[in-house]
Order: structure tokens, then sequence, then C-alpha cells
């Protein structure tokens, strides 16, 4: 299972022009759901494509004609792409000046199409690709594990999947029902349809897409004499990206895609576009960028939307967690403590490790103020601190052949699992110590039936747990 990075609503990206694309699918016109109706790119859904661009802009019929034409002409460069330079910022978040350069086209698409079994691609090229592969006609109901579009930056991510052993292996499924999507108090979140146990599996889903989380710097079609901002620069790459992305979104099954559009925006002012602004806020990391990655070969860390998992709500106390599997090319929700039936789902979208100021730090971009338990609770922090010292003791590390020693250990690791417990924290790695604890000291102790119920519990809380590790 890979690592699964926090709900990543990235704020440190490389920023980047895309590539313009759309969708002359024989499913939809992209432009009938998103509005940039000069787009049209040809890509069988049943084939992958490379979508290259031209610093030609777009332009409408009859447009060289014109007053505005001849002085884009004396003011633009030649058309020889510049190599870009990376300049590492954050996206914008809130309202800000989405005005774009003056002068700015957007470039034109040039999409290409491979076999989908393919897994070369040229240098650098973006790659709309579905996986599994799927043919033309497959719907889902001949294959309700689903397929999930994907943006990859170069052919090295396709080429690590594709030859991932058992890929593409069945999507795991729970024994029975154990969620539903409804109302909640947060507008819409998941909830368990029955009493779940810790670590059992709560749902498996493939992604709707999957796309990079970094904006990858490409050369943008600007004129020659004008200096933007940064942040002028960052609305023009945020277009072309969104450009890109489109040609996914085209490529979707009709049930995706309205799933997709379905989910909730909270980037509808900064200028992240539809697309783009859904998965900067619904998006899950699943494939993490390493401190050395080969960024010109794409090796990019990656972000996927899902249908159920995205409806899932934010709490700094969760009672599940989620990580991604390669071979089924999957995410599975599990439970990292016992769950109600009715009772609300939530999963962190950042590091329930840190104090609540830097949580809440961490949450701004999602445009809201987290108001659970721990963030409403003034000595939650304090508490926190204890509970990561709780492990540091070193009676609780010591090995003691003395009873009263594992008695005493015994009993400082039940009276934190019962504190951590009370402020339904058992997500931190602090209270799977404590089980190990117990573990160690029921066996010194000849408790057998204490051990077995620990060690069980050990099992089912790594199990839970290890999806988010």
């Amino acid at each position: 299972m890979l690592s699964s990075t926090p709900r990543n609503e990235s704020t440190s990206h490389y920023e980047s022009p895309g590539i313009s694309d759309g969708s002359q699918s024989m499913h939809l016109m992209i432009h009938l759901i998103v509005k940039h109706p000069t787009l049209t790119t040809d890509c069988s859904l049943e084939k992958d494509c490379t979508i290259e661009r031209s610093l030609h802009p777009i332009m409408k019929r009859g447009f060289l004609n014109t007053k505005r034409a001849k002085r884009s002409v004396e003011i633009r460069g030649p058309d020889t792409p510049v190599e870009p330079v990376p300049i590492k910022m954050k996206l914008p978040i809130g309202k800000v000046d989405t005005t774009l350069p003056e002068g700015y086209v957007p470039s034109e698409a040039i999409v290409k199409e491979y076999d989908s079994s393919t897994t070369v691609y040229p240098d650098n090229a973006c790659i709309c690709t579905t996986l599994p592969s799927r043919s033309f006609g497959d719907t889902l109901a001949d294959n309700p594990d689903n397929w999930t579009e994907c943006l990859f930056l170069g052919g090295k991510q396709k080429r690590e999947i594709v030859s991932t052993p058992g890929f593409p292996s069945p999507v795991p499924r729970p024994p029975q029902v154990r969620h539903r999507i409804g109302p909640s108090r947060f507008g819409i979140g998941m909830f368990a349809t029955r009493n779940i146990k810790m670590g059992d599996l709560i749902v498996s889903e493939r992604p709707l897409l999957v796309s990079p989380i970094a904006v990858p710097p490409l050369p943008l079609n600007l004129p020659i004499s004008f200096e933007p901002t940064l942040l002028q620069i960052m609305q023009a790459r945020m277009v072309e990206h969104e450009k890109r992305l489109e040609n996914c979104l085209g490529r979707m099954l009709p049930e995706n895609r309205a799933a997709f559009l379905a989910l909730h925006n909270s980037h509808t002012e900064d200028g992240s576009g539809p697309i783009f602004g859904r998965i900067r806020t619904n998006g899950i990391g699943i494939i993490e960028k390493t401190k050395k990655s080969d960024l010109d070969a794409g090796d990019y860390g990656y972000t996927a939307v899902f249908d159920a998992i995205s409806r899932i709500n934010h709490s700094c106390a969760p009672n599940a967690a989620y990580g991604f599997t390669m071979a089924s090319f999957s995410s599975q929700l599990r439970a990292i403590r016992d769950i109600k039936k009715d009772e609300e789902i939530f999963i962190a979208y950042c590091s329930t490790s840190e104090p609540t100021a830097e949580r809440q730090a961490s949450l701004k971009p999602y445009g809201f103020e987290c108001t659970c338990s721990l963030c409403s609770d003034p000595t939650s922090d304090a508490l926190l601190a204890k509970i990561k010292e709780s492990t540091l003791e070193p009676s609780v590390w010591s090995y003691n052949r003395d009873p009263k020693g594992n008695i005493d250990r015994t009993q400082h690791s039940k009276d934190w699992m019962a504190t951590i417990e009370a402020s339904g924290q058992q997500g931190l790695k602090e209270y799977g110590t404590h089980i190990s604890m117990l573990i160690a000291a029921s066996a010194g102790l000849g408790r057998m039936g204490e051990y077995r119920k620990y060690k069980e519990m050990s099992e089912a809380w790594y199990l839970g747990r290890k999806s988010s590790m």
C-alpha cells in the first residue's frame, strides 16, 4: 500500500503553463460542460493521447484582419519557446485578482493518438490515459470496478503502474455495504450504515481522476514586451492547466463526469477553474514526490479525486483513514476506531499530530475553520503534548523482570489508552505504542488472555492506521 499524504490542498507548487486542450469525443463536447467553446481536440476514448502545444494562439475567424491582431504581431516575440525557469510559489487562495497578462492568448493544442497498450511516449509529453485500459463501448455494467482518467507528465508514471505485480487486480470489497452518502451538518458527508469495528474496510474505489499535484513549468505564450507579475503568470498557467484537464474530463464516462462535477469547489475566486478548483478541493495524495524527484522526467506527486471518498468531511479526531494500493489502483478506507451505525465518518485533511494553530493554517486553503472537538477545546494542545510524552518515559520501554514493573507498565498504558480514546485520537501513533506495551507487559505477567486481546487489537489498529502511514 502506498504512503498516502494528508488530503492535499497543495500550497507549494511549481507554477505551470499547461497545454490547451478540450474534447471532441463521441460522448459529449467538453465546452458544453466548461465554458471554453474554442477548444477542440481529437482523442478517441479507447486510445491514449499526448497533448503538445503550439505557441500560435487560438484565433477566431477573421481575427487576423483586426487591429488587435496587428498590434499582437508587433509586440509578440518569435514563435520559439523559451525554456522556463521553475519558480516555486504558492497557489492563490481566497478572492484574488484573476486578471490575465495583457496580450496573453491561450496556446493551441496539438493532440496525437497512441495505442493504449504503449508505455513509450515523447519526452516531457502530457499524457491522457485510462487505467485500466478500456475498449470502446465498455460501461460500468461491464466493469463495476470502474476506470480512472489520468493526466501524467511523461511516460514514467504509467510504466511504473502497469508493471506493478498483479495490476490490475480487482478492487477489494467489504462483505456488505457499510456506508452511505447523505446530508451532513457540513453539507454532504459519509455515514456508517452499520456498526463498524476498528480495522474494518468501509469502502474501496478507483479514482475518477488522477493528475499532478504540482503544476509543471512550461513556456507561456506571452507578448515579449510585457513583464507580468508572478500572480499574473500563475493565473495564465492555471488557465492553460485547466484546458489540459478538460481533455481528461471529456474522456470520462458520463456517470463519472457527472460525479466529478457534483463535487464541491472551494476555489471559485482564485482563478483555478472549475476542474482544477475541484481537484484542489477534493484531491487526495496517492503518489508522493520524493526529495530526489526528477521533475523533467515527470516525477511529480499525484493527487486523486474520488466519487465517495472525496465526499468525506474533515475532523482532527478522525475515525477513518485511507490508503492507496497500486495493484488494484484503488483507495481503501478503513476504521481506525469503532464506529457506530449512523455515525458520520471523518478523515483528516492535515496532520493530526500538530498543535491547533498549525492544523488550522493547513486547512485554510479549504475555505473553512475546523470546529471539531479538539479545535474547540483550548486544553487540547496541552493534552496532545502529554500524549506524546506518555511513550517517552523510561519505565514504558525498560525491560523489567519484576512483575511489579510489568503491572505498573500495564496500568500506565491502560490509563493513557483510556485518555486517548476519550479524546477520539486513536489515530495517533502513541495509541499503537501503548497497545504494544500492553502486549509485552501481559506476556511478561503470563496473562495470555490479555495478551491475545491486545494482540488482536494491535493487528486491527495497524490495519486501519497503515492506510494513512
